[in-house]
């Protein structure tokens, strides 16, 4: 449970930078340009280029949606909900849990 609530946050952290790094964008509009570091996977990062108005968006299972940046502010939006309520079900399964654990770790066992 906690390997997939760590996936999960990981994957809000990086909607909640895409929504920065889009409204950014929106605000510098008059930039031919935008600078930014993509991950290319296993932490490594590489300097990439926005150039268009444009890009790929995550959608989910493993799908990907290339979009305009007026619509990625939407669905990241739409996303970070999505993802925000998975994590408090989660959240809501592991109290349950450490929960029960406490309950049988309170109860004593009596030999016969």
């Amino acid at each position: 449970m906690l390997w997939f609530q760590t996936e999960l946050q990981t994957e809000l952290e990086g909607y909640q930078k895409l929504t920065d790094i889009v409204n950014t964008r929106r605000r510098d509009i008059e930039l031919k340009q935008y600078n930014t570091f993509v991950n290319v996977g296993s932490g490594c990062y590489a300097q990439g280029v926005l150039l268009s108005d444009s890009i790929y968006v995550h959608i989910g299972l493993g799908i990907h949606v290339e979009m305009p940046l007026d619509d990625v502010v939407d669905v990241a939006g739409k996303r970070i909900d999505i993802i925000e309520h998975k994590l408090a079900l989660l959240q809501d399964d592991i109290d349950k849990v450490v929960a029960d654990i406490e309950v049988v770790s309170a109860t004593k066992i009596v030999a016969i």
